[in-house]
């Protein structure tokens, strides 16, 4: 029994022998020992003109899906105990009149008996050295005026420098009700450097239409102004701007005939009258002595009653009699009145001094993307 015992036990040790040698070159003691070690995190929080140390900052570390918060002390220096070392720690350092900061930190040792790892965090002032970027961001929301609207009220733009140890800080600034924002942003006299970030919006957007895609052609199909739900974006090509008729008008008789007479244009004179009408199509099949116009406007305007008389089954504009040529039509001719125009702003800001004020406007255009294709 006890020779068996001693047999098992010899076997045993032949093969973790084995498996340590076999893993030996993958996974050292080292990274053993490392792999279980903790240690002391220093983070030293300084103002990034004067270097000094900021005390009564917030610094949170967050890891492993914990977080702790610690104030630095008077020496700017907030001590972090017992934390795991790892890569991409992520630091967020907050403290009053100062920018806030997120970045990360990779926590290294040299060898396993290190107990102490220090990293230093930059933070920048918003009361000294401070500079403004401003501006207003539009946006054509309703094609059918000849306004430009403003983006959305409450709506975050951001502005990023780059720190100097290579993390970004981020500034917010929030749209008001006209479309205007403003930041406070630290600068320096070798000049500052920013990105600026516009947000994406979804929205209603006010727009005439012929019709939805692979709809007949007019008459069978009429003009009319649609909500369109229209994506918005810093960037991309504008959608097209379809020419919409802001008046149309159609025979208006239901007796039967063979052809039906098309009418392409409504004139209207500088006083909102209905002035002429053009055919592009004159009819057949028309049997009645004379048939009516009826005059649609997109906007205000009423009144018109205009009659066309009928040769040889067809009806001829040059015989159109004007028993009332209505009043307050519009006299611009496309229902549109903005035209298809891209998204324009400025990305970035460079060489921005203390004390400097700089006007930064965007407009996005009218739309990138619809959620229907229109004719």
């Amino acid at each position: 029994m006890k020779k068996n015992i001693i047999k098992k036990l010899v076997l045993l040790s032949m093969i973790v022998g084995v498996l340590f040698t076999a893993c030996e070159d993958d996974f050292t003691e080292k990274d053993a020992l490392d792999a279980q070690q903790t240690i002391d995190v220093s983070v030293y929080v300084y103002d990034v003109v004067s270097d000094l140390g900021l005390a009564n900052a917030e610094v949170k570390m967050i890891m492993a899906g914990t977080e702790e918060t610690i104030t630095t002390n008077d020496l700017g220096i907030a001590y972090f105990t017992k934390v795991k070392i790892a890569s991409n720690v992520l630091i967020s350092v907050e403290k009053a009149d100062y920018a806030k900061i997120y970045t990360s930190i990779n926590i290294s040792t040299d060898n396993y008996r290190q107990s102490q790892y220090t990293a230093n965090v930059a933070l920048y002032s918003l009361t000294e050295n401070t500079a403004t970027i401003k501006g207003k961001l539009e946006i054509e929301t309703d094609l059918t005026n000849d306004e430009t609207e403003f983006a959305t009220e409450g709506a975050n733009v951001y502005a990023y420098l780059s720190n100097i140890d290579g993390s970004s800080v981020e500034f917010v600034a929030t749209v008001d009700a006209n479309g205007n924002y403003e930041f406070i942003v630290p600068a320096d006299n070798y000049g500052a450097s920013y990105e600026l970030k516009y947000p994406t919006f979804e929205l209603d957007q006010t727009i005439a239409i012929n019709g939805n895609e692979g709809d007949s052609d007019f008459p069978e199909t009429f003009p009319t102004i649609e909500t369109i739900n229209t994506l918005f974006n810093p960037i991309g090509s504008a959608l097209s701007v379809p020419w919409v008729p802001s008046v149309y008008a159609y025979i208006s008789n239901s007796e039967v005939y063979d052809e039906t007479a098309i009418i392409n244009n409504v004139d209207i004179n500088s006083d909102g009258e209905v002035s002429d009408i053009d055919f592009s199509d004159y009819g057949s099949g028309y049997t009645a002595d004379s048939v009516d116009v009826t005059v649609v406007s997109l906007f205000e305007g009423s009144g018109a009653v205009i009659r066309i008389g009928v040769q040889g089954g067809s009806v001829y504009d040059w015989n159109a009699v004007y028993h009332n040529q209505g009043s307050g039509y519009p006299v611009f001719d496309n229902a549109n009145q903005t035209s298809s125009n891209s998204p324009s702003f400025t990305t970035y800001v460079s060489d921005l001094k203390p004390g400097e004020i700089r006007i930064i406007d965007g407009d996005y255009g009218t739309g990138i993307l619809r959620d229907r294709e229109i004719q």
